[in-house]
This record gives structure tokens, C-alpha cells and sequence, in this order.
């Protein structure tokens, strides 16, 4: 579903914006997108603190920004923009779909056979836990002499 928001540098704009964003985090799913970011870089500055979705929004981008590290200001972008802006990258679904399709799924394993690195990883595994054990038994007994000889004394 494509997503059109006009001009959201001005008041019509920001009050659709903020009424969009009433029952939704995010402009489109569940995540953070694309389309969050494309409205995010539309606006000009932080909407008014009466737009209270819109806000809350953009305080929450921000701080997505802020902690993945992106700080710097930049050295300024020019992007012209028409009246319209339409928060929709229909591209990207259609190479998601593609790329879908051409996934043969091989790395599954259906049968749960075990491959050699599996197997040795096992073998690797239990000889450790073997060591542990011997290591373990000799330290007890040695504790079991010395209480034996303590007690015997």
C-alpha cells in the first residue's frame, strides 16, 4: 500500500502526518524503513509539540539514528521534491519478491543427516567432556585420601 503524504512542511501536511501515525509506529510495518526515512529527511525541522504522533515519530527516529552512529550533519544534499511526496518504494518489494524466487532453500536440511563437521564437532565435544570428568574424578579423590588420612589419624 503506497503511502502519500503532501508537502509535510506545512500544516495540512503535518496534521495528516500526525493522524497517519495515531495507530502506527512506523510509516509502513513494523520496523524502521526506508519509507521512515524518506519522511523523516522531508521534513525540514522536529514537528510542533502539538502534533503528538508525529513527534513522538521523530523523536523515535532520531534516537534510531543517534544510537547506529549516524551523528555527522553531512556537507549538503540539494534534493528537489515536487508538491506530492510519496512514501512508496515498490522497487524494493519487487527485488525482495525476485530474490525469493530464485532462493533454492539447499542449505536446508530436511532429514537432519549429519554432515562431517558435524560429526567431529560431536567427537570433539564428548572427548572434552570426557577430560573434564578424569579430571574431575582425580581432584575427589585426592580430596577423599586426604580426609581419609585425617581421619584415620
Amino acid at each position: 500500500m503506497a503511502v502519500v503524504l503532501s508537502n509535510v512542511n506545512t500544516e495540512a501536511g503535518l496534521k495528516k502526518l500526525d493522524e497517519y501515525l495515531l495507530t502506527r509506529s512506523y510509516i509502513s510495518g513494523y520496523l524502521a524503513s526506508k519509507d521512515d526515512m524518506a519522511v523523516y529527511t522531508a521534513l525540514s525541522c522536529a514537528p510542533k509539540s502539538s502534533y503528538v504522533n508525529a513527534t513522538r515519530w521523530y523523536d523515535h527516529i532520531s534516537a534510531l539514528l543517534r544510537s547506529s552512529g549516524v551523528t555527522a550533519e553531512g556537507e549538503g544534499v540539494k534534493v528537489e521534491s515536487s508538491a506530492s511526496f510519496v512514501a512508496s518504494t515498490p522497487e524494493v518489494a519487487d527485488k525482495k519478491a525476485a530474490a525469493d524466487e530464485e532462493d533454492d532453500d539447499s542449505d536446508v536440511d530436511l532429514f537432519g543427516e549429519e554432515t562431517e563437521e558435524d560429526k567431529k564437532a560431536a567427537e570433539e565435544r564428548a572427548t572434552a567432556a570426557k577430560a573434564s570428568t578424569k579430571k574431575k574424578e582425580c581432584k575427589l579423590s585426592t580430596s577423599l585420601q586426604k580426609k581419609g588420612n585425617w581421619f584415620l589419624e
